[in-house]
């Protein structure tokens, strides 16, 4: 288990990765800046892009658990945006966090899907079978869409996407 928070795992799971996913947590994921994630023009500046499942949220919306004082072997904003292998979008993508009590509260989980980056967590109830692909349906979209509207609702930017960014003022 890396003892750095910024350290990247390597191909084998760390012991924290399959802990229970405390309500107090903090979860984190990379946005980019394009006109379906953010865009600060609009209101919300976070948009619904920003939470669409990809092809490879097969399972469930991927994102990273924040580094803390009890899970230290996690990682920061900043490091969850080194993570990424694409330098297009590691140079230009941002960090958005969510308290995963609110979350909850909503009506989705939070449940560790371990990884290659320490900390990986999903919200198997928002995931590409079923907003784009074969399980798809208007009403399966319909949920996901209301879903990713209430994220919006509970998400704070921690790093703002762009060229040059800086953190945003806690």
């Amino acid at each position: 288990m890396p003892t750095n928070p910024n350290q990247l795992a390597d191909d084998k799971s760390h012991p924290e990765d399959f802990t229970y996913v405390r309500d107090e947590e903090s979860v984190m994921r990379r946005i980019r800046k394009r006109l379906g994630d953010y865009d600060v023009n609009r209101s919300p500046i976070l948009q619904e892009g920003a939470f669409h499942p990809s092809k490879n949220d097969e399972t469930g919306l991927s994102l990273n658990r924040r580094a803390s004082d009890i899970h230290p072997g996690f990682l920061t904003p900043q490091s969850l945006i080194d993570a990424c292998t694409v330098p297009s979008i590691r140079d230009t993508c941002g960090v958005v966090e969510l308290l995963t009590e609110l979350v909850r509260q909503i009506g989705l989980n939070v449940v560790p899907k371990p990884s290659t980056t320490p900390g990986h967590v999903e919200i198997p109830e928002i995931n590409f079978p079923e907003f784009e692909g074969e399980k798809s349906t208007e009403e399966t979209r319909g949920r996901i869409r209301v879903w990713i509207a209430q994220l919006i609702g509970i998400t704070k930017v921690l790093i703002p996407p762009g060229k040059n960014r800086k953190p945003q003022d806690s």
